[in-house]
């Protein structure tokens, strides 16, 4: 969880507590808060062993909205486990941002 929160707080800007809340909802999928943690320091998104939920990578949400950090993706991952028809919406619509 410490390079989540190092990469939230140096290179994303929020504050400590907000990361830390941030990189807490990693903790409920360690497969998830992994492949991030390998983002971080690999800086790209895995294709090979990648993570798959829903029929979606966290490179193919990238391909799909660019516009999502690697913070966001990740998150959007946990979404997609926790609530795929909600995530899938999104996805229709194009990722609307309010």
């Amino acid at each position: 969880m410490k390079e989540i929160i190092d990469y939230l707080v140096n290179e994303k800007g929020v504050t400590m507590i907000v990361a830390t809340v941030l990189a807490k909802s990693f903790e409920k999928y360690p497969e998830i808060k992994q492949e991030f943690i390998s983002w971080i320091k690999e800086r790209n998104f895995k294709e090979e062993d990648a993570i798959k939920i829903e029929g979606y990578t966290a490179k193919r949400i990238h391909e799909i909205a660019p516009e999502l950090d690697a913070s966001g993706v990740y998150q959007f991952m946990i979404t997609l486990r926790e609530n795929p028809q909600k995530a899938k919406e999104y996805i229709q619509k194009g990722f609307p941002r309010k």
